[in-house]
């Protein structure tokens, strides 16, 4: 399970960087999967399989921008997908878990890419 993590400040104008976090149910292990100061994680989305989480964040600074990452569960590692303008669909992940759908959102154009995951 993921979850995101505001502190109180956050609703009376505190700091708005909230990080994402895994809780493993059978162990109770709870992981930062997230910890970019620059960035605040808006939702993930697992595989169907569970060995990923595709995760989109927002960028505040020096430009806001939108960026989706993915953490690969049983290594712990975080990779940014190399696109630029990149935003997760609502339903992203084919059954098999190889490929992942997101949008791009260009210069006044929006289009649809499938991402090969590896």
């Amino acid at each position: 399970m993921t979850y995101q993590y505001r502190h109180r400040g956050f609703m009376y104008g505190g700091d708005p960087m909230h990080k994402l976090y895994m809780l493993d149910v059978t162990t109770g292990k709870t992981t930062r999967v997230t910890y970019d100061r620059e960035a605040f994680d808006d939702f993930s989305s697992w595989s169907p399989p569970g060995q990923w989480v595709a995760i989109e964040a927002a960028y505040v600074e020096p430009k806001r921008r939108k960026a989706v990452f993915l953490y690969e569960v049983e290594a712990e590692e975080l990779t940014e997908v190399p696109r630029r303008r990149c935003l997760l669909q609502r339903h992203s992940w084919r059954p098999e878990s190889r490929h992942l759908l997101v949008r791009i959102n260009g210069d006044g154009c929006r289009r649809l890419e499938i991402i090969r995951v590896e």
